[in-house]
């Protein structure tokens, strides 16, 4: 069940980004950075649906990697 409201809370980020990248579009030269992170952030997400355990061994190591780093320095 967390997986999936990890899902549902990255596509929805991704989605705030892609229009928060679109309004600043006239304002702001980077305004394709959000957007992109946005689209990312969507396929993230999707592909967290399509193969939830592998996205979860994913963030698993992505934090023991973080942590070992984080206790080295």
């Amino acid at each position: 069940i967390l997986i999936g409201i990890f899902a549902v809370f990255v596509i929805i980020e991704g989605i705030f980004l892609i229009i928060t990248g679109i309004k600043a579009k006239t304002g702001n030269s980077r305004w394709w950075v959000p957007v992109l992170q946005g689209v990312a952030g969507i396929g993230f997400g999707i592909l967290t649906f399509i193969v939830p355990f592998t996205t979860l061994l994913l963030i698993i190591y992505l934090v023991a990697s973080w942590a070992i780093l984080s206790g080295i320095i």
